[in-house]
Order: C-alpha cells, then sequence, then structure tokens
C-alpha cells in the first residue's frame, strides 16, 4: 500500500530570494541522508543532485510561482512551490515509495502486438508528428490500459528521451496520460532539459533555428505579447468558442486583449473566460482544409484558388481563468484542457522555461 505523500520541514532563515537553495533530504522514517535524489525546477534547465549527506544546493531563478520537484526512485516525488516571500526549509523529509507491483506486472503482461499498437499510439500523441525526430530510452517502463475505450499510460519512472530536432535530452516525469476514441489527448507532466553538448557547425544551427520556430509558434510567445501589449493583430485572432455536439468548435464572441488583468501581489496576469478561449495563428496556415462557417466565422478564412484556414488553438480553463508569469508561461496547466494547434505540437516542441530567444 502507497503511504500518504506528505512531508516534515524545518524552516531556516533563508528567503528564496537567495541566490542559492540550500537543503538536506532525510527519510522520513528513518532520518538517513537520502542520496542521489534528483532536484529540479520544472520545466527548466537547472537542476542538481543530493550528496552522499543528503544535501544539495541549488542556484534559484527569477520569477513568481516556481515549482522544485525532488525525485528519487525509492521515494515518492515530492513537490515545493517556491515564492519569493518564502522561506525554503532547511530539511526535508521524504517518503519512502512502496510500488504497487501486482498492477506494474500486470500492465507489462499486455500481449505483444497489443503492446506495440499501444506503444504507437502513445507515441503519435505524445511527441507530435516530428516522433522520428525523438528516441525515448526507457520505453519498456510505461504501462498501458483502457478504460472505456481511453488509452491509459502511466510509467514506473521517468520518461528519458533524445529530441534531435530542438538538441535537448529531456527527463520527462509522466503524471497522466489519456488517448480518447475521438484522438483527443491530455497529458500533464513535469520536465528537465539537458543540452546536446555534442551539437556543433550547421547542425548546432539548424537546431538554434528549430528552437525560434519553436518558440515563436508557443503559447509562451503569444502570451507574452499580449502581456506586453505588443499583440500583432496581422498574426492573431483571438476569440472564444462553445463546443458543439459534433465536437467542432463555433466562434461566438472576440476577446479584447486589454480584458487581460495583472495580480501585482503575485506577478501573474490573469485571462477570465468561461468558455474556450482561441487564438488564431495567421502565421501558421493549415492547407488542405474548406473554410467553414461553422468552425470559424467572420474573416479568419482565406477564399483563394487553394483554400487555407490557419491554425487555431483551444484552451479551457476549467475553473474559469488562465494565469500565467511574467514571460507567459501558463502557471496552472492542470486546471486547463487544451484542443487545437497547440495540443497538436506536443513534447517534440516542448522547450524549457527559461529558453531565452536570441537578440535580433
Amino acid at each position: 500500500m502507497k503511504l500518504l505523500p506528505y512531508f516534515i520541514i524545518v524552516f531556516s532563515s533563508v528567503s528564496c530570494l537567495s541566490q542559492t537553495l540550500k537543503s538536506r533530504l532525510l527519510d522520513v522514517e528513518n532520518g538517513h541522508p537520502v542520496s542521489d535524489a534528483f532536484i529540479f525546477f520544472a520545466n527548466t534547465s537547472t537542476g542538481t543532485s543530493s550528496q552522499d549527506d543528503g544535501t544539495f544546493e541549488l542556484p534559484c531563478l527569477e520569477g513568481t510561482d516556481l515549482l522544485l520537484i525532488i525525485s528519487h526512485l525509492n521515494y515518492l516525488t515530492k513537490n515545493i512551490e517556491i515564492h519569493p516571500d518564502s522561506k525554503f526549509p532547511d530539511t526535508i523529509y521524504l517518503n519512502p515509495n512502496e510500488l504497487l507491483l501486482d498492477q506494474v506486472v500486470v500492465a507489462k503482461k499486455a500481449e505483444p502486438r497489443v503492446r506495440r499498437q499501444r506503444e504507437n499510439s502513445f507515441l503519435k500523441a505524445f511527441i507530435g508528428d516530428d516522433r522520428k525526430k525523438i528516441t525515448i530510452e526507457n520505453l519498456d517502463h510505461l504501462l498501458f490500459w483502457e478504460e472505456n475505450d481511453t488509452l491509459m499510460c502511466s510509467a514506473d519512472q521517468p520518461i528519458i528521451f533524445n529530441n534531435e530536432l530542438l538538441g535537448y535530452k529531456v527527463t520527462y516525469f509522466l503524471e497522466h496520460f489519456k488517448l480518447h476514441p475521438n484522438d483527443d489527448v491530455q497529458f500533464q507532466g513535469k520536465a528537465f532539459f539537458e543540452e546536446d553538448l555534442e551539437a556543433t557547425g550547421k547542425k548546432l544551427a539548424q537546431i538554434r533555428k528549430n528552437r525560434l520556430k519553436a518558440y515563436y509558434n508557443s503559447p509562451t510567445y503569444f502570451f507574452l505579447r499580449i502581456i506586453e501589449n505588443q499583440i500583432d493583430s496581422s498574426q492573431y485572432q483571438i476569440g472564444v468558442s462553445r463546443r458543439l455536439a459534433d465536437r467542432t468548435f463555433e466562434l461566438y464572441q472576440l476577446w479584447d486583449p486589454s480584458k487581460l488583468e495583472q495580480d501585482s501581489v503575485r506577478n501573474q496576469f490573469i485571462i477570465k473566460c468561461k468558455d474556450y478561449f482561441t487564438v488564431v495563428n495567421k502565421g501558421v496556415r493549415k492547407a488542405g482544409a474548406q473554410p467553414s462557417p461553422k468552425l470559424m466565422p467572420g474573416a479568419f478564412g482565406e477564399k483563394k484558388s487553394a483554400p487555407i484556414i490557419y491554425e487555431t488553438s483551444y484552451l479551457y480553463p476549467t475553473l474559469g481563468k488562465i494565469r500565467v508569469d511574467q514571460h507567459g508561461n501558463i502557471l496552472n496547466h492542470d486546471e486547463i484542457e487544451e484542443f487545437g494547434f497547440w495540443a497538436t505540437i506536443r513534447t517534440s516542441q516542448l522547450l524549457p522555461k527559461d529558453y531565452t530567444p536570441p537578440t535580433r
């Protein structure tokens, strides 16, 4: 039986505004130091490991609402929110992780043909259209099963994959994954990025070009333009849509960027929306699809000899709010369902939060 996730902390006088976070990891049951734990800021390239005595030091990143992840194969993963005005614990106790071995064994005993089918469906949904550029090192540690014709997946260790396209080795902590019969996919996790230090010359130049393209097509770039009041109306059209019975989307209202709200206390920006926040990226064209007033009424489509519509993204905030930090990163991913273009990009285009595009 799994122990309940909890931890005991002893607070020190070290503020999270300090340049370096310092603490010590101990086993909650016997007080022994926990070495070789991996500690990192979620979805960044900043991380470290605990020493033999359980201690670690980690440079603190700028920004608010940072999430520190502490991972170890023998212990439950620990998430600690970091706020500028909070105190960082100088001792953290971790709970042993007692795996439900029977479930793991059952999930791994699937017929090879069924296993391959599930793997292929997972890879297409998790990685996206560029899966030939991605190599997962530990595919055998993925556990698949089905519930009501929905493909489910978990992993008994972090998923490690090499992204040749963007030049990163990614350690991905999968929290949940669902692939529905209509190909809608929902997954959530935390990632750590390591640079491909061997990339040089033309390969490095292409990687940097790919990263820049991924950044400009990302929600991070879009929301940063909104925050800086520099949204380009010739590139983006913003609105609110409803979902119809046939699972298509119908735009019924435009969204004014001036409606963006700021929480000055937590240095966050808030978009309130009770339906599907809709972003049409006119910089990315989707060929071969007929413009339809039902899908996107108004001037969102182009009528040319070869009909073209623009790639469109839909964000549904289950609690009615999309919260982003000052860099444009979405803070409440767990409360948002994604559909459309941004949802299909998947992990093949995933960049760390601390990625900085080169200055022109």
